[in-house]
């Protein structure tokens, strides 16, 4: 595996990890709050985590589209 390889694989893994992070906190909002990690006092972490993972995500989209690596 070579480096473009891993920076594909590292941008798929957190963009996986985004959109569920992402879907959890949809749910808190649309009121649903029988997940035990979604305590009010929470979300202010959940918030800040997410923000720097698309934060993180759109960097890897731009060097991977500076390499021409399709994703």
């Amino acid at each position: 595996m070579d480096w473009k390889d891993r920076l594909k694989q590292e941008y798929l893994d957190l963009k996986e990890r985004y959109e569920k992070l992402r879907r959890i906190k949809n749910k808190y909002d649309a009121g649903l709050r029988d997940i035990e990690v979604l305590k009010t006092e929470s979300m202010w972490v959940l918030e800040k985590q997410l923000g720097a993972m698309c934060e993180y995500v759109h960097w890897l989209e731009v060097r991977l589209e500076q390499h021409g690596i399709e994703y």
